[in-house]
């Protein structure tokens, strides 16, 4: 019996003209082996693009850009090297998950996929607050936190971005978004 492991590819996209990209990729096997500064590249690089966009007042861009971070494998493993990397990490969800190997992190990049998901419940805990009281506390999945950090990939771009005109900007959100 063999042991196969999936072999994962982070994406780099060159755009020659107008809606024509041209990929490069490079594979790695393990957690281990990611090139994180190509991948620290390849998100900066689409990020970088969705600012220029925002400035440009080109929605449909960033629209496309922001798909394009959500689907990418390097802004996959961004978003669990976030989620796995901080003083949460320790703390289950409802699903009693924690991604504390290399394996079941390698694994989790192939299960951020954004298609069927929906966000599972929350586990309530309650912690004391200064006056003595309790205070409801919601700890999300490990999947649903790394998806939070995947999205906010594509989202931070825009909001760190200064406009002139914020009324036309939030105006265009609403538009794109569907509200």
């Amino acid at each position: 019996m063999y042991n196969c492991m999936p072999i994962l590819m982070l994406s780099v996209h060159y755009t020659i003209g107008h809606n024509a990209p041209k990929t490069k990729q490079k594979l790695f096997t393990s957690w281990h082996n990611i090139d994180w500064k190509t991948a620290n590249r390849i998100v900066r690089s689409l990020q970088a693009r969705i600012v220029k966009a925002v400035k440009g007042g080109k929605w449909k861009g960033v629209r496309d850009l922001q798909r394009l971070i959500t689907h990418s494998t390097s802004a996959k493993v961004l978003a669990i090297r976030r989620v796995c990397e901080n003083t949460g990490k320790r703390t289950v969800g409802i699903d009693g998950q924690k991604w504390d190997s290399a394996k079941k992190k390698y694994d989790a990049i192939q299960s951020l996929a954004n298609q069927g998901y929906k966000a599972k419940a929350v586990r309530r805990i309650k912690i004391p607050k200064q006056n003595g009281k309790m205070r409801p506390l919601g700890i999300p999945t490990m999947k649903d936190r790394a998806m939070q950090a995947l999205h906010l990939l594509g989202l931070d771009p825009i909001s760190e971005t200064p406009r002139l005109n914020q009324r036309a900007a939030r105006y265009d959100l609403l538009v794109i978004y569907g509200h």
